[in-house]
């Protein structure tokens, strides 16, 4: 029988990793988005695709809304440790990056945002 002790390295290293990675690739990603600023939002449909949803900022300027949505199952592992049981995992993680480009009304890029877990550019 094969114990939960010894899947908890891998466990943790599979956990580890991505957060790890995320820190290199969400400053790629920032970088990558900047480069968008001053250009004209054609550039940005062109490479992004259409938005997940547009809005007007308060100074009157169009926000277009990029959504990437990832849900993971954990499933639950419960092991006998001593005289108890220890489960872990049985849900679900959720991870997003809303990427916003803010466009003038000459429908040039004049402001970039982002936010959320998963913000890494696409091969």
């Amino acid at each position: 029988m094969i114990t939960i002790l010894k899947f908890l390295p891998i466990i943790f290293l599979t956990m580890l990793l991505p957060a790890c990675m995320n820190g290199t690739y969400r400053q790629q990603y920032d970088d990558y988005i900047v480069q968008f600023k001053g250009l004209e939002v054609n550039e940005v449909v062109r490479c992004f695709g259409y938005p997940t949803q547009t809005m007007v900022a308060p100074n009157g300027n169009k926000v277009y809304i990029y959504l990437r949505e990832r849900s993971t199952y954990i499933p639950a592992i419960t092991n006998k440790i001593g005289n108890g049981y220890y489960t872990t995992g049985g849900n679900t993680a959720y991870d997003y990056c809303k990427t916003y480009f803010e466009v003038n009304d000459n429908g040039i890029v004049v402001n970039v945002d982002r936010e959320g877990t998963i913000c890494y550019k696409k091969k």
